[in-house]
């Protein structure tokens, strides 16, 4: 996470207490799933699953009037449940605090991306809240390009690997060299007190090379500005790591 003075995001809501693993997978709503407060330790005890870890952060960073960055845009689950965040902040925040409207920016290199993330948004956002959703045809170290120096950036969130599905290129992925400067782009982006998460998968050839580029990145940071955490389930064979900063 960038650091945050005193203006950064309040307090979580409190929860109620269990004891480890007491908490059940259906107290937890879908990850897209707004009005669902799940915090981080709640994916721990139950399904641990990195990309929800992720989402946990991103909820409670967010501010009304943010823009998010969904930096690989997939088949589009993070970029609706982004918007979805955003729409629910926005829906009940105080009238009295004027804000502008937020925005998600996604970015892929794949049209069949952009197709699948369409279909998506018109399946779960109104018109709306589709609105605000840019969907970006370009690599996202394009991604200075398409974030405006009036924008604040709360979250810049990358998924890494190839897209998911039966008809997705598994040739396509992430590549290391245009990972780490989006990365490094991402986190100049970051208003105080925003967060950027990374899940890097290990599975795939050219996998750990990534986690471990990203990784020396963000141990450079100045600790003085940020936080650059790593978090991963280590008894499950390559399961995915989750670097915030």
């Amino acid at each position: 996470a960038r650091h945050a003075c005193a203006s950064g995001p309040a307090t979580r809501a409190p929860r109620r207490a269990s004891k480890m693993g007491a908490t059940t997978a259906a107290e937890i709503e879908p990850s897209t799933s707004t009005r669902a407060r799940v915090h981080f330790e709640d994916v721990i005890v139950t399904n641990s699953r990195t990309t929800d870890m992720a989402h946990t952060l991103w909820r409670a960073v967010m501010r009304p009037g943010d823009t998010a960055v969904d930096a690989t845009m997939g088949n589009g689950w993070d970029t609706v449940a982004l918007a979805l965040m955003l729409a629910d902040l926005e829906s009940t925040s105080d009238p009295a605090v004027e804000s502008k409207p937020g925005r998600v920016v996604a970015f892929d290199i794949q049209e069949d991306a952009l197709t699948s993330t369409r279909t998506r948004m018109d399946k779960d956002l109104t018109p709306e809240q589709a609105s605000r959703v840019d969907l970006v045809l370009k690599s996202h170290d394009m991604m200075e390009e398409h974030v405006r120096d009036t924008d604040s950036v709360g979250v810049v969130c990358f998924n890494c690997g190839y897209l998911p599905g039966p008809d997705g290129n598994k040739e396509v992925r992430t590549a290391t060299t245009t990972t780490v400067s989006a990365v490094a782009a991402g986190v100049k982006t970051l208003r105080p007190g925003g967060v950027l998460t990374v899940v890097g998968y290990t599975g795939h050839p050219g996998g750990w090379d990534e986690v471990e580029a990203v990784m020396e990145l963000v141990s450079s940071l100045d600790p003085r500005e940020f936080t650059a955490t790593n978090h991963s389930v280590v008894n499950r064979d390559n399961c995915p790591q989750l670097i915030a900063v």
